[in-house]
């Protein structure tokens, strides 16, 4: 039950992070229509910027990633290339 409890709160998440972050682009693809102001447009583009810099930083405080899972997967991947360039007798692959 706890497993499908986390799953629901995680879904949650994710929806009103991509709602967030859909409506802030949508807001700045039409900001021209309603604001003709050049200094009110910098201003408000301005804030636009913070508010995608919070939402990222949301959504990595939020899903966190493993660095050392994800460095231990690109090593592996690349030691799979490496040993897959050995096998076709490439010549470049042991530099």
């Amino acid at each position: 039950m706890e497993c499908a409890k986390r799953a629901a709160i995680i879904r949650f998440y994710v929806v009103i992070l991509v709602l967030a972050r859909v409506g802030l682009i949508a807001f700045a693809a039409t900001i021209f229509l309603y604001v003709t102001d050049p200094e009110k447009l910098a201003v408000i583009g301005l804030f636009g910027i913070f508010a995608q810099v919070l939402l990222r930083f949301l959504g990595e405080f939020i899903f966190p990633l493993d660095r050392e899972e994800e460095e231990a997967k690109c090593d592996a991947l690349v030691a799979e290339y490496t040993a897959a360039r050995v096998r076709e007798g490439d010549p470049d692959a042991s530099e």
